[in-house]
């Protein structure tokens, strides 16, 4: 009888040990190894003015737009000024830009003095790295095809015209469009691409932690509801003062991170670590210690899917985790304020947190009512080891 007794602990436990295991893995790599890109948003300007009724930018443009590909969304603009501003507003991850002079330098390539056209590729760092660097790479093959067709046709004009190579045109034919890369929110060096989600993990945690200790401690001789909820509340709201400098001066200070924007980034952090904290603390309230898997799973699977751009994601994280996730308000929140001098959508995503902070405020609030049920003044911590 005990040998079956052993035996059926045994299984149990490799039971859960696989399950832990899939979900680690599952959570961790995931959204990488299933990821599929789709409908990449990039900008399009064409500036050429063309040559006596010629514009080959018409012509590339219809050739890269009219293609059929589901990875990319081609976004036209009609004037830079169009496209900073879809830049500044993180609705594109960079832009295409063929210059005023394209025909008219393709032209020349004939000539005794040929010229290279600079094509610019605008990449947007601060919006997401990953999406950026997609884009570069995306660009540099359209570049380079654009290449071969202009030396191709060039070569047979000449050709037909039975005109000799030079010197100087070899050189140039060699590469006549040349890609000029610009950044429009650099993110810098040393990782600072990292720096919202590092926030935003050491947040999470910190909170995780604190909200915890926080309600084991309130169980205590003499508890009532109205007083535990109170103390949580405003305990709360000063661990979410003290953590935020203490994660500044992690990253700013001791990792050397270059920051900036600090009025904005202390209130940001604040209001993202209370917002973590309510959630964290209504979930302990109305679960106990039942609620810590669902908080574990949500850090579990929520920080890889927000460190993709949504556009690789696949549809069950896109949809299931990505729509919902807290993390991906404080992650658009924090490149905002660190990549995008402030601006950005950082009114919206203070908006969202603020909605998701009244939500679990009031949760919280309602649930006076289930500690009603429950005796305080047992530690929870205490009550485990005693029936353990």
């Amino acid at each position: 009888m005990e040998k079956k007794v052993v035996k059926k602990k045994a299984f149990g436990v490799m039971l859960i040990v696989i399950v832990i295991h899939l979900l680690l893995a599952y959570g961790s790599f995931g959204p990488s190894a299933t990821s599929e890109l789709k409908e990449i948003p990039i900008g399009f300007l064409n500036a050429d003015e063309g040559v006596a009724g010629e514009n080959l930018g018409l012509m590339f443009e219809k050739a890269i737009i009219g293609q059929d590909n589901e990875s990319i969304k081609w976004v036209h603009f009609g004037s830079i000024v169009e496209m900073n501003e879809a830049l500044e507003n993180k609705e594109i991850y960079g832009g295409l830009v063929l210059p005023a002079d394209l025909t008219e330098s393709v032209f020349s390539l004939n000539g005794e003095e040929p010229r290279q056209a600079v094509v610019r590729v605008v990449l947007n760092e601060g919006m997401n790295e990953i999406g950026a660097n997609t884009v570069q790479g995306i660009t540099a093959g359209i570049i380079g095809h654009m290449n071969m067709q202009v030396r191709s046709d060039t070569l047979g004009n000449m050709q037909e015209m039975d005109l000799q190579l030079q010197p100087g045109q070899f050189m140039v034919l060699s590469e006549p469009l040349v890609q000029q890369i610009e950044k429009y929110s650099p993110v810098g060096e040393q990782g600072r691409g990292q720096l919202p989600l590092m926030f935003t993990v050491l947040l999470w945690l910190g909170s995780l932690i604190g909200s915890l200790m926080i309600w084991l401690l309130l169980h205590n001789k003499n508890q009532i509801p109205t007083r535990f909820v109170r103390t949580q509340l405003l305990s709360g709201a000063l661990l979410a003062i003290i953590q935020s400098f203490s994660t500044l001066v992690v990253l700013g200070g001791l990792m050397g991170m270059e920051l900036g924007n600090y009025g904005y980034l202390i209130m940001f952090l604040i209001i993202t670590s209370y917002v973590f904290f309510l959630i964290q603390s209504s979930v302990l309230n109305w679960l106990g210690f039942k609620g810590w898997p669902i908080l574990i799973l949500i850090w579990l699977f929520g920080l890889p899917v927000v460190s993709l751009p949504p556009e690789f994601l696949s549809s069950f994280y896109r949809v299931g985790i990505y729509t919902w996730i807290p993390f991906r308000f404080s992650v658009e929140g924090l490149n905002s304020i660190l990549f995008f001098d402030a601006g950005g959508n950082l009114t919206n995503m203070l908006g969202v947190l603020g909605i998701i902070g009244a939500v679990f405020m009031v949760v919280i609030l309602a649930s006076q009512v289930k500690l009603k049920g429950k005796d305080l003044s047992v530690n929870p911590m205490a009550k485990r080891f005693e029936t353990g």
